[in-house]
């Protein structure tokens, strides 16, 4: 059969052809031949004009004769050709006005394999194929999604079951993709997405076969999932499971498309650890302490949601083609922090809570590179405690970044009074006086002799330090105010603290225990305004190091180099006076403000901030 690609075929001529095609395609016994037929009929309906009687010829029996061809191939240019020949009857001119779109989607959705097939050919090393397979599932969701048909729930849970969206995952990040690949596989998730905040949106109407068919399908796996034995589950049991005593009035009130399939798809794939915690967990509660399985899906599904409706989870948001491994490991995570917590129906809101906040912490470790399973394993293996520490500290950080700006003044003040007291706290400790060594302990012992010691203190107007040396450290602090040395301070330009190499034998025996020493030599020299060492003296702790050379540095107005631990007390006394003080403000205050933030001329009580500094002392 020749045609010219520039004629037109008549309606009479081109219904003959297809028709003489479509039978040569049924009997056809050589997928060769086949194929050339497929390609042949393409090349007929392109030239043909829009007819209902050329419509009526493809039934849904040549259809799924069609999509068999694609289960049945290896080369992908065959495969390609078939998958073109789809595409036609979804989006080819002849058939806008008498569309054989419905007819093909029943046979698409009618078996699972056709799927299953075209997603296995995704990762085939082909430049070709994969767009094409993308672009024909592109223009079938799309049109579902745009005329929201009931259909879309069933096309949806066929792209899900037939692993496409595992398959478009090993396109991405195994196999990569070309330029036209990608495109197709940027729209297809964006329709994708759509698709999901339709089917969360739009509850089960059970006038519609298809959904009446997701609604039996639940039941059905809630029937044998409820209990240890797999035996049908009685009232009792879905009670206990959150269904109440009339489990259809409550999934058809309660659930949407969604919901239903997320749901139904977790229970027919629970993992060995969740059954064993849950029905342990049923076995020995009450009721209210039961843990409300339904309730919690419908939770996990409402979080799923959010990431696809707000812009709250950015990175998380280019993961929810795989929403199934985070909906598992959410209702996990929701399993163990009821059962660590000892919560009861009353205590879902929080368990709402605490899963926002998992997927918080989930979303800055993905935006940080992490790997998306390993994250999402981090993240599920979170205890209680655990979570509840971010939960606080995400919470003081949200609520000192809405005062900030405000708050700046004060939390300069609160600086220099921190700053002040551990000046002062030095002080104190140096004015008390305390033994140091005189010299190198380490060499003394190495030397097998006893090292001598100072004994120092802070002179009564803190402008000199008085020392005297002794061979021996005395049990009782000496009086040395008279008679000591005394070092004026005026001399001092800097203080150098050296840390000390300090090796300590490991017993012989492995059966003695080694405990840890807090001894920590360091050698600290005081140094003039001609750079000259005026003073050495040698600490064996830490305690005193830093009570020394911090202490001389405040003394002597050089606090730009302090010790990481009299660094870390200022921080976190800091930190602590602003989280307790900041408090005085409160949530709704915080909240009413940060609304203000966005005029033109934010209003607030400036007094109010004067207060923040008020009622609080140091002990």
């Amino acid at each position: 059969m020749k045609l010219d690609p520039l004629s037109r075929l008549d309606e009479t001529s081109s219904i003959q052809y297809s028709e003489s095609l479509c039978q040569y395609l049924i009997n056809s016994k050589d997928k060769t031949e086949s194929i050339n037929i497929v390609v042949v009929l393409l090349k007929v309906l392109d030239i043909s004009p829009s007819s209902e009687k050329l419509t009526s010829l493809f039934t849904k029996d040549l259809l799924h004769y069609v999509l068999e061809i694609t289960t049945q191939l290896s080369s992908p240019e065959s495969v390609r050709s078939v998958v073109k020949l789809l595409i036609f009857f979804v989006s080819g001119n002849i058939f806008k006005a008498h569309p054989v779109y419905r007819t093909l989607l029943d046979a698409l959705i009618e078996k699972e394999q056709y799927t299953s097939s075209l997603a296995s050919m995704l990762p085939i090393h082909d430049s070709k194929l994969p767009a094409t397979i993308l672009d024909f599932y592109y223009k079938m969701l799309y049109i579902a999604t745009e005329s929201r048909i009931p259909e879309l729930a069933m096309l949806y849970r066929n792209l899900k079951r037939g692993n496409f969206y595992t398959g478009l995952l090993t396109l991405k990040y195994e196999q990569g993709m070309d330029m036209d690949a990608a495109f197709r596989y940027h729209e297809l998730i964006r329709c994708s997405h759509k698709a999901e905040l339709i089917l969360f949106e739009t509850k089960i109407q059970l006038k519609y076969d298809c959904h009446n068919f997701i609604f039996t399908l639940l039941l059905q796996s809630l029937n044998t999932s409820l209990n240890e034995n797999g035996t049908p589950a009685t009232k009792g049991e879905f009670v206990r499971a959150g269904f109440t005593d009339n489990p259809q009035k409550f999934i058809l009130s309660k659930l949407s498309v969604l919901s239903a399939l997320q749901f139904n798809n977790f229970v027919l794939s629970l993992n060995v650890a969740f059954k064993k915690t849950y029905f342990e967990q049923l076995m020995f509660s009450q009721d209210d302490r039961c843990f409300p399985i339904i309730e919690v899906g419908i939770m996990s599904s409402d979080k799923l949601y959010q990431i696809l409706n707000t812009d709250n989870y950015p990175s998380l948001k280019q993961h929810t083609i795989s929403s199934e491994l985070l909906y598992t490991n959410l209702m996990g995570l929701a399993l163990r922090i009821w059962k660590d917590s000892q919560a009861d129906t009353s205590d879902l809101q929080v368990i709402s809570v605490l899963l926002d906040y998992a997927m918080i912490y989930l979303e800055q470790l993905i935006s940080q590179n992490e790997n998306y399973t390993v994250a999402i394993q981090t993240v599920h293996d979170l205890t209680y405690e655990e979570l509840r520490v971010f939960q606080r500290n995400q919470i003081k950080k949200s609520h000192k970044r809405i005062w900030k700006e405000e708050t700046h003044p004060v939390s300069k003040i609160i600086h220099k009074e921190v700053l002040e007291f551990i000046k002062e706290e030095r002080f104190l400790q140096l004015s008390h006086g305390s033994w140091v060594y005189s010299e190198n302990p380490i060499e003394a012992a190495a030397n097998n002799k006893k090292p001598r010691s100072y004994f120092m203190i802070l002179s009564p107007n803190i402008q000199s330090i008085i020392y005297k040396e002794y061979t021996d450290q005395l049990t009782s602090k000496p009086n040395i105010d008279s008679n000591g040395a005394v070092l004026d301070l005026s001399k001092i330009s800097r203080i150098v603290a050296i840390p000390l190499q300090h090796e300590e034998s490991v017993p012989e025996n492995s059966r003695l225990i080694s405990l840890a020493s807090r001894t920590f030599y360091e050698r600290i020299d005081l140094i003039s305004k001609l750079n000259q060492i005026i003073f050495t003296f040698y600490t064996s702790t830490k305690e005193a190091s830093y009570t020394w050379s911090d202490g001389l540095k405040f003394l002597t107005n050089s606090t730009k180099d302090l010790s990481p631990d009299t660094r870390k007390q200022i921080s976190d006394l800091q930190s602590l006076r602003e989280s307790i003080q900041l408090l005085k403000l409160g949530k709704k205050e915080s909240q009413q403000l940060s609304c203000s933030a966005s005029d033109s001329a934010p209003s607030y009580d400036v007094s109010r901030f004067d207060t923040l500094l008020t009622g609080f002392y140091y002990t």
